[in-house]
């Protein structure tokens, strides 16, 4: 684990080194070095805000890297929710938003970079259930989707005819099904593993997933060519491997039928085939 550590380390130095930022893109950091951002403030482990109102998680210390790379420095706009969020990016009072690049109404006034983490949409059920292939198999189900996050829209797109129950949070989703109130719930992996674990819930469990993905992204004011360019030159030098290793800091072992190493073969294949399409 130590020397995959260091080779992940090194490797994230040589693609610093070899960043190639044009003669205009490196003028442009010198007279714009703080870019404002926004996130979901309860999204972990993808991102959150902590008791000392720093923000943590899989995004922020994706954000890091890419200070690291370009020498921007991203100024947090604390919000309360994701509506609120979003409210912000309505108001152009942000720069570059962190979500899913499904999302609708992020897509009218920004641009998304290249995804740089890939995650499917998984079902969510009692540990008594059995494996299930096919979500459409669960149509005489209650079915918990999170409102407003992007790919819920595209859920509603792929599967009709299902009984979705949307609820505000993957908290409250997650408790409705530990109690039988609702039999399943649709949520990414890693946000699924993450709170399946920090919410104690030993009798649920992932059974399968669906033919839906997120696709985390930066959105970039579309105002902003330059910002889009630099960032998306800077997230495509962050590899595989130094995702994967942040990953693994945030998420445990699942109580599921989809074994670890299904789960990054997953993610890792999926975003390299997307990338070599982009």
């Amino acid at each position: 684990m130590r020397i995959l550590f260091l080779w992940v380390l090194l490797s994230f130095f040589v693609a610093a080194a070899t960043l190639n930022l044009t003669p205009q893109q490196q003028a442009w950091i010198e007279t714009h070095k703080k870019i404002s951002f926004a996130g979901d403030p309860n999204w972990l482990p993808f991102k959150a805000l902590n008791e000392k109102s720093e923000y943590i998680g899989i995004v922020a210390e994706h954000l890091k890297l890419v200070e690291s790379l370009t020498g921007l420095e991203f100024v947090l706009k604390p919000t309360q929710n994701w509506l609120e969020t979003l409210n912000l990016a309505r108001q152009k009072k942000v720069k570059v938003v962190s979500s899913d690049r499904a999302d609708e109404i992020l897509n009218k006034k920004f641009r998304p970079i290249t995804p740089y983490l890939i995650n499917p949409v998984v079902i969510i059920m009692d540990k008594d259930n059995h494996y299930v292939d096919d979500l459409n198999k669960l149509k005489d189900k209650r079915i918990a989707v999170i409102r407003g996050y992007g790919y819920t829209g595209d859920i509603f797109k792929v599967y009709r005819g299902l009984h979705f129950v949307e609820v505000a949070n993957i908290q409250e989703g997650l408790k409705k099904v530990h109690k039988g109130e609702l039999d399943a719930m649709l949520a990414t992996m890693v946000l699924a593993r993450y709170h399946i674990s920090k919410l104690g819930y030993d009798n649920l469990k992932v059974v399968g997933k669906s033919s839906v993905v997120m696709e985390l992204t930066l959105f970039v004011d579309k105002q902003e060519p330059m910002l889009h360019a630099i960032l998306d030159k800077a997230i495509s030098k962050i590899s595989i491997e130094h995702s994967q290793h942040i990953i693994s800091k945030w998420i445990h072992e699942p109580n599921d039928d989809l074994s670890l190493s299904w789960i990054v073969w997953i993610i890792i294949v999926t975003l390299a085939v997307l990338l070599s399409i982009n």
